[in-house]
């Protein structure tokens, strides 16, 4: 099963990407998954902006997600994530609380960012480091 990690832009390379894609893998055991955080897909966006990631995820069977640190969706991640319940895929949120992945049928019970509010969670986010560390992310933090 081939499985989109949708997540921020701001937690590229850090100990929290390494950390939720392993765990995904582990949980769910033959799972290939696709993280965006390469340079191909980093030359797809610059050619085609996020429409370049929607056409990657209807290349994949599925995704998990995670939230930015302060629990909310950026815009880019909701559309992805959007784009698989559109057509039914498996989606698996990582609850932060539990620390484990669930899986979602909808993703309004989750406060959406608007594009502004995503770039600039993503400016702070790059600028505060909150990805460091799976335990504070897991906690919570408001920036």
């Amino acid at each position: 099963m081939r499985i989109y990690f949708a997540h921020p832009t701001s937690m590229y390379d850090t100990p929290v990407e390494r950390e939720l894609q392993q765990r995904f893998q582990a949980s769910h055991p033959g799972a290939q998954v696709e993280n965006p955080n390469q340079p191909k897909h980093s030359e797809g966006y610059a050619a085609g902006g996020m429409d370049y990631f929607v056409s990657l995820c209807d290349q994949q069977d599925g995704t998990f997600f995670a939230p930015f640190a302060n629990g909310k969706l950026g815009a880019g991640v909701a559309k992805e994530v959007n784009s698989f319940l559109e057509r039914d895929a498996p989606v698996y949120e990582y609850d932060r609380k539990s620390g484990n992945f669930r899986q979602v049928e909808s993703i309004s019970q989750f406060s959406i960012m608007s594009v502004d509010e995503t770039r600039a969670a993503i400016r702070k986010e790059r600028a505060d480091s909150p990805y460091d560390d799976l335990q504070e992310y897991q906690q919570g933090w408001v920036g």
